[in-house]
């Protein structure tokens, strides 16, 4: 006889389906995917609980006494027949995403508490207006930008258009690139977010 404080099973697909099928595993993961007000409790070897499916309720009950055959009941039709229902799958895997969430919430506190307190924490007190300002500097950004026209550098721009140029123009297609020179070195452009970089410049379209 299983303890109350034994843990439940692990409720992952291949047991879920061994248990019902591969049917009514897919109508139970639909219904828990609802993220609906469910309902579950684990009592060593029985998991209860309410599913709701609309405004409808269920109460599925899943006894584990017997690993070999276990014991389900549901109030809807299949499950007062001993059926292994949609709504007992489903209320395994809403105790199995719950249990997970909570898994995941402990391990999250854990790496907070065990990460070092921040310097800015620990300084002094004379300490905590030279890092407010270094945060503001590093916030700030670029305010404004000096071209000399003594120390700069000639950029010219390359732009080479297709050969097809007289037919491609009239059909709004014309493919071209885009290339900077500095130094004599050229470069290809890119163009915002638009990936239009290409191995010799940019491609784009001309209207």
């Amino acid at each position: 006889m299983a303890s109350s404080t034994s843990p439940a099973p692990n409720f992952d697909k291949n047991y879920l389906v061994d248990l019902g099928g591969w049917s009514v595993w897919r109508e139970g993961k639909a219904i828990a995917e609802l993220r609906a007000r469910h309902r579950t409790e684990w009592n060593s070897p029985v998991l209860s609980g309410e599913i709701r499916v609309g405004v409808k309720s269920y109460f599925p009950r899943l006894n584990l006494r017997s690993k070999n055959f276990p014991d389900a009941r549901c109030n809807c039709q299949k499950g007062m027949r001993g059926l292994v229902c949609e709504h007992v799958i489903a209320l395994c895997l809403v105790y199995q995403r719950r249990d997970e969430d909570l898994s995941t919430d402990v391990q999250v506190a854990e790496a907070q508490a065990a990460e070092p307190a921040s310097p800015s924490m620990t300084a002094p007190e004379g300490r905590f207006e030279d890092a407010a300002r270094k945060n503001k500097a590093k916030k700030s950004g670029l305010k404004s930008l000096l071209i000399s026209q003594e120390h700069g550098k000639d950029l010219r721009l390359k732009i080479m258009l297709p050969p097809n140029l007289e037919t491609s123009a009239p059909k709004d297609a014309v493919v071209f690139k885009i290339q900077a020179e500095v130094d004599g070195e050229l470069m290809a452009l890119t163009h915002g977010s638009r990936a239009l970089e290409s191995k010799n410049g940019l491609q784009g379209r001309v209207t």
